[in-house]
Order: C-alpha cells, then sequence, then structure tokens
C-alpha cells in the first residue's frame, strides 16, 4: 500500500497541476428494471430534475422520489437506458450529478462483481467501471503489476462464468445461450512503477481514458449537461493512438473496448507467430467509405499472411479531433495509424520509429539509454516505459499531450484505400 502510495505521489509531482473550477460530484448508480436503489447526496437537495427532454413518459427510464432538504433519493428502473439527475443544493446550484444506467439484470450483477472485486486497487473505484450493452468496461490508473494482473484477472474471470438461458419459445426446444456479459480490464499502469521497480516488468497493453466534456462556462446549468460530450482516448502502453467523441456513453465505450480486444488479440497472435516463424514489420491500413473510416492491422510470417480489422470510426466520432487539428479527417486517422504502428515496433519489435519523426524518436532515444543492457525484445517495454517517465518528469507535463491532434508538417501519408 505503501509503494502505491509513493507512486501516485511520484506521478503527481513530476506534473503540472491544473486550477480546477467548481464542478459538481458525479456519481453512477447501476439498476435494473423493476429494482430499486437509495442514493445518498453529499449536500440536502432543495430540487431535483432531469435534462429537459430526457426521461418523459412514455419513453421514462427511470422514476425517482425524495424530501426536499433531505439527502436520500429513491431511484426505480424502468427501462434500458441512461439518463442523469442534477441535484440542486440549498444553495441554488447544480452541487451533484447522479447519472442513472438501467440494464438487464445479468449485466448489474457483473457490474457489482467488478465494483467489489476492485475496491481495494489504489487509482480504481465504482466511478472506474463502465457499462456498454453487455460489456462491463474498467478504466483508470493503477500504481503496481500486482494491481492491474488483478483487473487483467477479472477478464478470465468473467469468461468462466455460467452463462444464463434465454427461456424457451416453443416447448421442448432448448433454450438458446444467452452470452455472458463480459469484463474489460481498460486500465493503464502508472509509468512510474516500470521506472522505479523495472525488476516486477511491464505489459504494454491498449488502455482507455474517459472523460465527460461539459459545454458552457462557469456555474454547471441544465442545458449544459444535456449537451454534455464524452471523449474516449487509447493509448498503447504510454502512447496514445486514437481519440473518439460521441454524446452516449455505452456505444463509444462499446467500440472502444472491441477495439482494445481486437487489438490485444493480434497483438498475442502476433507474439505466437514471431516465436515460430520469421515475421515482417506490421503494417497498419486505413480505408475509407461514406464518410466513415476503418483500421486494419496485418502482418507477414513465412509464407502465410495475418491480420485483422481493428475499428470502425464514423464521422460523428471523428470531429471533435478533426477540428481540433485543422487538417482533416483522413490525415488525422492516418496519423494515428502511423501513431499504433510506431508504438507497436517500439514495444514489441525494439525498433526505430518509422513513421511518426520526432514524435516518437525522443522516447526511443530515452529507451535506448536506460535499457539495462542491450536494447532488445526482451528489455524494449521497460526500457521504453522507463524513457517515457524520464520525459515526463524532465517537462513536468505529459510530452505526449497533443500527440493526437497535431500530426506534424513532415507527415506524408499515403492515399488512403476505398
Amino acid at each position: 500500500m505503501m509503494m502505491r502510495r509513493f507512486l501516485a505521489l511520484s506521478m503527481l509531482l513530476s506534473a503540472a497541476l491544473p486550477v480546477l473550477g467548481q464542478q459538481p460530484i458525479r456519481k453512477t448508480i447501476v439498476v435494473s428494471p423493476g429494482d430499486q436503489v437509495v442514493h445518498t447526496t453529499t449536500a440536502q437537495i432543495a430540487t431535483l430534475a432531469t435534462p429537459a427532454g430526457t426521461n418523459q413518459p412514455p419513453n421514462e427510464i427511470i422514476r425517482f422520489e425524495f424530501d426536499q432538504y433531505d439527502t436520500n433519493i429513491l431511484i426505480r428502473g424502468v427501462k434500458p437506458g441512461e439518463v442523469k439527475l442534477l441535484v440542486e443544493g440549498t444553495d441554488q446550484k447544480i452541487g451533484e450529478v447522479v447519472t442513472a444506467v438501467v440494464v438487464e439484470p445479468a449485466v448489474a450483477e457483473r457490474y457489482r462483481f467488478a465494483v467489489s472485486s476492485i475496491a481495494g486497487i489504489e487509482g480504481l473505484g465504482a466511478e472506474s467501471v463502465h457499462v456498454a450493452g453487455r460489456q462491463v468496461v474498467v478504466a483508470g490508473t493503477v500504481y503496481s503489476v500486482a494491481d492491474l494482473n488483478r483487473c487483467i484477472a477479472l477478464e478470465t474471470q468473467s469468461a468462466a462464468a455460467p452463462s444464463p438461458a434465454a427461456p424457451a419459445r416453443r416447448k421442448g426446444r432448448k433454450p438458446p445461450a444467452t452470452p455472458a456479459p463480459t469484463i474489460t480490464c481498460l486500465a493503464s499502469l502508472s509509468p512510474a512503477a516500470p521506472a522505479i521497480f523495472p525488476q516486477q516488468g511491464y505489459l504494454p497493453r491498449a488502455s482507455l481514458a474517459l472523460n465527460e466534456v461539459v459545454s458552457g462556462q462557469g456555474a454547471v446549468s441544465e442545458s449544459a449537461e444535456r449537451q454534455s460530450t464524452w471523449v474516449a482516448t487509447v493509448k498503447l502502453g504510454q502512447v496514445p493512438v486514437l481519440t473518439l467523441s460521441s454524446p452516449s456513453r455505452a456505444p463509444l465505450v462499446g467500440r472502444v473496448a472491441d477495439f482494445s480486444r481486437k487489438l490485444s488479440k493480434a497483438i498475442d497472435e502476433w507474439k505466437v507467430q514471431a516465436v515460430a516463424n520469421r515475421i515482417y514489420p506490421t503494417t497498419l491500413q486505413v480505408r475509407s467509405a461514406g464518410g466513415a473510416y476503418s483500421l486494419g492491422m496485418t502482418w507477414k510470417y513465412d509464407q502465410g499472411r495475418f491480420g485483422d480489422s481493428l475499428i470502425q470510426m464514423s464521422p460523428q466520432e471523428l470531429q471533435a479531433a478533426s477540428m481540433q487539428s485543422g487538417g482533416g479527417s483522413d490525415r488525422l486517422v492516418q496519423w494515428w495509424a502511423a501513431l499504433l504502428q510506431d508504438a507497436f515496433r517500439l514495444y514489441f519489435m525494439a525498433l526505430r520509429p518509422a513513421h511518426t519523426g520526432n514524435a516518437l524518436n525522443d522516447l526511443y532515444q530515452n529507451a535506448v539509454k536506460l535499457a539495462p543492457a542491450a536494447f532488445d525484445r526482451a528489455s524494449a517495454p521497460v526500457a521504453v516505459a522507463r524513457g517515457y517517465f524520464a520525459m515526463r518528469s524532465s517537462s513536468g507535463k505529459d510530452p505526449f499531450e497533443e500527440l493526437l491532434v497535431r500530426p506534424p508538417a513532415e507527415f506524408q501519408p499515403p492515399a488512403i484505400a476505398p
């Protein structure tokens, strides 16, 4: 425990602390249709409401009851969906935003299992667990390899859990099996851990940072909460590789969870082939059709070829990042493909980045300096993590803070295949 607190403090001291305005407390409640839960607020309730146009009959997602100046809200699930409750205190300000998520009972049970399982992991809590359809996703930052392994173990425990059977439609016919809800760990390991304790090793894997961006300035308002946007950023190790945005949390989380699983599967299969065959460098390919983009990963080995499509991205999900970059979606998505390919080269092949110029070359140089011996496939993961930590510590900020939306001028991608 003391070691994890030391690592958390190390990360805080290595980055500049932003000045935060007054923000409401945000909580998430997961409940099933027909079930109810009591949520206790941090202050007395003056008024309680949902944003205009949400949770309206006959499409109510929840029903709720409260007594004015009390601190308890009784929430009943009605139908699957997600809705916000805006809690206004006696100071006439929205001091708490409660997001009620209504899901089927099996998913709610798996959500509670995930929350209870990560209760002892520093850096994770109930707000680190998100529900997307029949998926439960854990995001956040942990401070030791042991805690990361505990989070990853939830995936195996989830896969081994029995699947409830759907009711039979006809007498005498065996009901089809319903896949059990899955748990995916997309937590990241603090780079302080392999930097300070390299003997513990490091496993580069996909991680998710999920943030809600509320429009408007100053005090929180009902209209701003109604128009908020969720932003999901995925990293491979410490290198950000894509960022998508959507007004709806669940579809966005589900999409990046699928991407992360496919990426992990492709990496695992590449490792198997790398042991048994002669492996050629991986290729990340971008295709476009109807304004949407797909990203695929392929490689050759001996006389064979392997790969998979990793993700489909809609124009709406790319809009915010494209506007921020100012260079259009074509160039932006190809830049992400280059980042992912070079991150893969760094972590798994111990090769110099070939596509991203100075963006990752500094990381490579630092990794080579900090490698315990030769910079090879065995030492690369820890060396790259230590190189990133050194860069962050010396600059006082994340060296890749704007990397995803600021492709260098010299980056010249090839034409996108249809």
